[in-house]
């Protein structure tokens, strides 16, 4: 039988508390590398959640201009086929009605046209597109030639959306409807039409030609009208 001496016993604990030390921070470490490789995965985590978020307003906004599109299409469309039904065989009309992309009426001895406010402005201002100066820039030779004496009115309107983007620039639709008429007045001024004959107004939401209550119909509503009063 093997016996132990006291300094045998004290030999033995020593390596049993040693191999018990080893084993201890051999466990801290490994939790230590664990804990490390949670935060990463939660902070990548983090960031992929971000990401998704950030692309799905993306793809809202990208829907939204879509639909926009659609809808501006459409009233273009509508627009047109309106005006072929309309044209007159020959009269003051037939040039007003060789512009593109504008809508002519006829009341009488008062002639409307019309001109899609997406044609002449960006949404929530009044300063004019570089198409909107060669279609003024047409009209505004046909006023001059077909109607050198008549008075005219240039009235601008707008959806009945609420401004927001630009709210610290107008105070309603009213204002900004007078803003883009008073722009068209004096684009039409330059090209050659007296500023003595044409008065502007502005009627924001209150003369609507479709429903609000489509994209199609706020965007034939957005507009501004010029209307001739032959002498």
């Amino acid at each position: 039988m093997t016996r132990w001496s006291g300094n045998g016993f004290t030999t033995l604990a020593t390596l049993c508390f040693a191999a018990v030390s080893v084993l201890g921070g051999c466990t801290t470490t490994t939790e230590r590398q664990l804990w490390h490789q949670n935060t990463e995965l939660q902070q990548r985590l983090d960031r992929a959640y971000d990401e998704n978020a950030r692309l799905s307003r993306e793809l809202a906004d990208l829907r939204s201009e879509l639909e926009r599109a659609k809808a501006e299409l459409g009233a273009a469309r509508e627009q047109g086929q309106r005006g072929q039904a309309d044209r007159p065989a020959e009269g003051p009309l037939g040039d007003f009605e060789g512009i593109r992309g504008v809508d002519t009426q006829r009341d009488g001895d008062e002639v409307t046209v019309r001109v899609p406010g997406d044609i002449l402005f960006a949404p929530g201002r009044a300063s004019l597109n570089d198409a909107a100066r060669r279609t003024l820039s047409e009209v505004a030779d046909v006023l001059q030639r077909r109607y050198p004496r008549g008075t005219i009115r240039v009235v601008g309107h707008t959806d009945s959306d609420p401004i927001r983007a630009t709210a610290d620039r107008w105070r309603d639709n009213h204002h900004l409807s007078q803003a883009r008429a008073q722009t068209v007045r004096d684009y039409l001024s330059e090209r050659g039409v007296p500023g003595n004959r044409m008065r502007v107004v502005g009627r924001g939401p209150d003369e609507p030609v479709a429903s609000n209550e489509s994209a199609a119909g706020k965007a034939r509503n957005r507009r501004v009208e010029i209307i001739v009063q032959k002498q």
